[in-house]
C-alpha cells in the first residue's frame, strides 16, 4: 500500500518521504519497528519530513 493512503501524511510531507526512499506503507513500517513503537520517535520522524504535528499526532502513528 502506497504511504498516500496513511492518513495524517500531507502532500509536501509524502513527496519528502518519497525522496527519502519511503514510498510503502511497508517501508513506514520498517521504520517504526527499529525506533521499538516508540509513537514520539515516529512523530519525531514524521514532522522532519515535512508533516505537520496537527496532522500526524492523531493519526499516522495509529494507522501502522
Amino acid at each position: 500500500m502506497l504511504i498516500s493512503m496513511v492518513p495524517g501524511l500531507g502532500d509536501a510531507g509524502i513527496r519528502k518521504l518519497n525522496v527519502a526512499g519511503y514510498a510503502t506503507t511497508y517501508q513506514l513500517i520498517g521504520k517504526f519497528l527499529p525506533l521499538n513503537r516508540n509513537e514520539e520517535e515516529f512523530l519525531a520522524f514524521l514532522l522532519k519530513q515535512g508533516n505537520t504535528r496537527p496532522h500526524v499526532h492523531n493519526t499516522a502513528p495509529l494507522a501502522l
